[in-house]
């Protein structure tokens, strides 16, 4: 059975591949949403409206939706819009504690599976230099928080509190739980009709 991703993020096709997943991936046609002040429930909502946005043309087809969303404070913090914004990001993470929602949506044919995976990520204080010379890089400018965790961007952290995985845009070990999960609900609901 086919799995497709719903995502053409290069971030996220490196990771599934690097775990061996066997996959085809597609852009979703669907509008990213937010909701203030809720990672999760914006997460969530993302992932669910990515898979659902393919199933009909690929239902049968396994498909998994993917988001994640930086929140400090109460503030969902997107991507970069520019080198201004960046900055303003990172002087925002700058000795705090953030927190890293991924949302992950499984859906095949009826059944569907909604999971969510929350990271608490500690920067040190970041002096102004680093900043500049970060923006310099480019690096972040694409990313959620304005980060690479798996980069140049490792260095601003001090700790994490739960999966690196997941700080990283992909937390596949919640996607391989979820496709064992559908897979055991789809048997049992082959086995009930």
């Amino acid at each position: 059975m086919k799995l497709i991703l719903a995502s053409t993020s290069p971030r996220r096709i490196e990771m599934l591949n690097k775990w061996n997943f066997d996959f085809d991936y597609l852009h979703p046609l669907f509008k990213e949403i937010s909701h203030d002040g809720n990672p999760v429930q914006t997460a969530v909502l993302n992932a669910y409206g990515k898979a659902k946005s393919l199933q009909k043309d690929y239902y049968k087809s396994i498909i998994i939706g993917l988001d994640t969303i930086v929140e400090i404070d109460g503030e969902i913090i997107g991507k970069p819009e520019n080198k201004k914004h960046h900055k303003i990001i990172l002087k925002k993470l700058s000795g705090k504690t953030h927190r890293v929602a991924s949302g992950i949506a499984i859906l095949y044919k009826e059944a569907f599976l909604i999971d969510y995976v929350v990271t608490y990520v500690a920067f040190r204080e970041i002096l102004n230099v680093e900043i500049e010379d970060y923006i310099s890089s480019n690096e972040g400018l694409d990313k959620a928080g304005g980060y690479a965790a798996q980069g140049i961007g490792s260095s601003f952290i001090k700790s994490i509190d739960g999966p690196l995985d997941n700080v990283l845009g992909t937390p596949v070990f919640a996607i391989r739980e979820g496709l064992y999960k559908i897979n055991r609900v789809q048997k049992n609901m082959r086995g009930a009709i």
